[in-house]
């Protein structure tokens, strides 16, 4: 995508940096945006909604092999803090992995840890441009695989926990 908005616009300029971010893509160059996955309807949806018809093109095609793929994907993403981010969410809840720990959980932890596992793996699946796993770097890949992993495993369990919870200190149980 390419795109040329003047300085009279750079509040849109900003907002539409943001979203672009938000919706995975990667900065090329200043006026130069990729994404990994086909996104033309929300790119359609941001240049409607933003006001920018007439100076932003939208192409659909793959780099040619002159192309160095991983330098690409580095100049673009900050593949070094998604690594990153995938490893602290690994270890942060690895501890939560064996069913007996969630056991131990007074019904408050519960709650807390239910919270704090779902931000974190929403705040992951933000930053994560959803690049195809076979352009990874082997330890991102590695690591969103037991990111995924790590939080099907723990999720239904603590939510189910800090749903009866709540439903207790509500009294939704007891509710005609």
């Amino acid at each position: 995508m390419l795109a040329s908005i003047p300085d009279s616009l750079r509040s849109t300029r900003r907002n539409m940096k943001s979203r672009l971010g938000y919706l995975g893509f990667g900065r090329m160059r200043e006026t130069a945006w990729i994404a990994a996955r086909d996104c033309e309807s929300e790119v359609e949806d941001l240049i409607e909604n933003l006001g920018l018809d007439g100076m932003v093109d939208v192409f659909v095609g793959e780099p040619a092999g002159l192309s160095d793929i991983d330098e690409l994907l580095h100049r673009c993403w900050d593949l070094d803090a998604l690594t990153a981010g995938y490893n602290d969410f690994v270890v942060r809840f690895a501890p939560l992995v064996p069913t007996n720990a969630r056991d131990d959980l007074t019904a408050e932890e519960s709650v807390l840890r239910w919270m704090r596992l779902t931000h974190d793996y929403r705040e992951l699946v933000h930053r994560d441009p959803e690049l195809p796993p076979e352009v990874l770097p082997d330890a991102a890949r590695s690591l969103r695989h037991r990111v995924v992993e790590t939080y099907a495993t723990i999720h239904d369990d603590l939510f189910e926990r800090a749903q009866a919870h709540a439903r207790r200190m509500f009294e939704l149980d007891s509710a005609p």
